[in-house]
């Protein structure tokens, strides 16, 4: 335990210094250059009652440029050359070099080769002109050692840090797109398995307690003793309240990963929407919505938009670009929901269809205890029409 924690104090520890380098990095360099500068000045045939305080206004500008580097180049590759050439300068040049190697790419990177070559040249005549201990230092091997040390070796650094950090960037971006892609995929897993455990609820508890409705029904019909027929509507009663609850906890396990699980279902009120979309498609289609539909329970209403959308579904597959009408209203047998399309007035492409949507549709109105029927009119139209029961005095208010 004790290792791990001084493990890990000691990393802190190199963070924090590696911040720090990092923030104080310009003026850590721009004093290294200012420092080697005036280690390595050449007074050359300069005055000695100048020299000092001339060559002391370079180094300090030397220092200046290579310390603001990181956000300004061009003042460094201005001065460097300047420096070597009429000073012997060599530090600017290695921060120059290593810059070049991080920060340029491509011509630009060719194009800082060829003029440091350049500058090697004139470097190399000037210091023969010079003559002195400068004409040595100017000789073709000590040329040749100034450009793979001051040059090519501060840019070969500078190539590999920059290689090393777009691979690190690299790396971060792999990790965190895979960090994404795992939690994409475990949300997709816990999706499927909400939507299985929603189908086995659905085929096993749904069916057997719509069994249980039915029969209670029929016992409640057929039963002769006002008891038994009470305690079947009352069986009857308890099991479409169950249907119904049923059916939220359904709606919420197959909501999909994001959504919230209480989102309001589809109801009377999103009807023009629907009908809307249709007339997008070019169905032309006409709602008549009565307004005393509103007061109807809320998984009437649900029920009577998915008639509805199933009914409009129909007419797109199977009929085309025809008029329909769409009428909702409430009466005394309960909310009616009635759609009739008139017949097609041009061949129709037969759909691919798996003939479940109207049975699913009158399933779902056979659990509220409604009616659903579908069939062809004597013109060729179809129609869809469905009652759906509501509670006593509902109509009436």
């Amino acid at each position: 335990m004790q290792y791990v924690a001084g493990r890990a104090a000691g990393g802190a520890i190199f963070e924090a210094a590696s911040r720090a380098v990092v923030r104080w990095s310009p003026l850590l360099v721009g004093i290294g250059v200012f420092a080697f500068a005036t280690a390595g000045l050449d007074l050359g045939p300069i005055p000695a009652d100048a020299k000092h305080g001339w060559l002391l206004a370079g180094c300090a500008g030397c220092g200046v440029v290579a310390g603001l580097a990181r956000w300004r180049l061009w003042p460094l590759f201005v001065l460097a050359p300047i420096a070597l050439v009429g000073a012997l300068l060599w530090p600017p040049t290695v921060v120059a070099a290593f810059y070049a190697g991080y920060r340029l790419r491509g011509r630009r990177l060719l194009a800082f080769g060829a003029a440091a070559v350049v500058v090697e040249a004139a470097s190399v005549l000037v210091n023969q002109l010079i003559g002195g201990y400068r004409a040595v230092w100017g000789s073709i091997s000590n040329t040749l050692l100034e450009v793979v040390v001051f040059v090519a070796l501060p840019m070969i650094l500078g190539l590999w840090l920059a290689a090393r950090r777009g691979l690190l960037d690299e790396l971060r971006d792999r990790a965190e797109r895979a960090e994404r892609e795992q939690a994409a995929r475990a949300e997709a897993a816990r999706s499927t398995e909400r939507a299985r455990i929603a189908r086995e609820m659905h085929d096993v508890v749904a069916h057997r307690v719509s069994l249980m409705v039915l029969h209670a029904g029929a016992i409640e019909v057929t039963a002769t003793d006002a008891g038994v027929s009470a305690e079947a509507a009352l069986i009857r009663t308890t099991g479409r309240a169950a249907l119904t609850d049923l059916r939220a906890v359904l709606g919420v396990l197959r909501t999909r990963t994001g959504e919230s699980g209480t989102a309001p279902q589809p109801g009377l009120a999103e009807l023009p929407a629907l009908v809307e979309q249709s007339r997008s498609a070019g169905v032309p289609v006409t709602l008549e919505v009565d307004a005393a539909s509103a007061r109807a329970p809320d998984t009437v209403r649900r029920a009577a938009y998915r008639v509805v959308q199933e009914a409009l579904t129909n007419v797109h597959k199977h009929a085309g670009r025809v008029e329909t009408v769409v009428r909702v209203g409430l009466a005394a047998g309960g909310l009616t929901v009635e759609v009739r399309n008139e017949p097609p007035t041009e061949p129709v492409e037969p759909a691919v269809s798996g003939r479940l949507g109207l049975a699913g549709l009158r399933e779902r109105v056979a659990l509220l205890g409604g009616e659903c029927h579908a069939g062809a009119d004597p013109d060729g139209g179809f129609t869809v029409r469905a009652v759906l029961p509501v509670p006593a005095g509902t109509a009436a208010a």
